[in-house]
């Protein structure tokens, strides 16, 4: 059995919601390589305005809670996993 953090839950929990989205990993920011980032990996959908809207009102009630992690939640083309290292590892994958 898997142990979580609070974020990693709450980044798992919205993508078991979406079927747009088939996994979930802990990379960083090319540009910022200290934050920690959460990408949702998708299954090479284009740019869906109510997932990425839903993203962000997420990432913003999240942070309330885990004030103590810096992070941020992304969305990325799961076809890109292995070209992109800075993808990291991923934690979640849809059965």
């Amino acid at each position: 059995m898997d142990i979580y953090s609070s974020v990693e839950k709450v980044a798992i929990e919205f993508a078991k919601k979406d079927n747009s989205i088939l996994g979930v990993s802990i990379g960083y920011c090319p540009e910022e390589e200290i934050k920690r980032v959460y990408y949702f990996l998708l299954n090479g959908v284009q740019y869906n305005r109510k997932r990425t809207d839903s993203i962000s009102k997420l990432e913003h009630k999240t942070s309330k809670i885990a004030i103590d992690e810096d992070f941020s939640f992304q969305e990325w083309p799961c076809y890109d996993i292995e070209k992109c290292p800075f993808l990291g590892q991923v934690i979640w994958r849809k059965v």
